[in-house]
């Protein structure tokens, strides 16, 4: 089944609608190109993965010398679950993103974040790629 395609009406409506209000990033306010994402493709390249070393519980980049397995920011235990990932750094765009979707209900950042998980999954559970693929 192909995918929906707007009819030329709605096409023509939304190519009017960019020449008079073009996107804008919403992190940088610059242009974006009509039909881009919902953000620009400088902000997306600055949105980092977290590096390792990672915390064992919340997933999050912690200080190559940090003593603990965890990070500072992980709440006290006992908590109600064994170990998260993160899909990006939570600095810059990439908090921006994550507010944003939490805060803001921008659900125009939704496919970047789910994007940027489904990566993370699969890269964090190489088996979930052989059942997807």
């Amino acid at each position: 089944i192909a995918p929906h395609q707007p009819s030329w009406p709605r096409r023509t409506l939304h190519v009017a609608l960019d020449l008079i209000f073009p996107p804008i990033c919403p992190f940088c306010g610059e242009r974006m190109e009509a039909e881009a994402s919902a953000l620009c493709d400088s902000c997306r390249r600055r949105i980092e993965e977290p590096r390792p070393p990672l915390c064992a519980l919340c997933g999050a980049s912690v200080p190559p010398n940090h003593k603990s397995r965890y990070c500072r920011g992980c709440p006290p235990r006992p908590i109600h679950f064994d170990s998260a990932f993160a899909a990006a750094r939570y600095e810059g765009p990439g908090a921006e993103m994550v507010k944003s979707l939490k805060f803001g209900h921008c659900l125009e950042m939704a496919p970047e974040m789910a994007r940027r998980m489904f990566v993370a999954l699969v890269d964090t559970l190489p088996e979930i790629g052989r059942w997807i693929f």
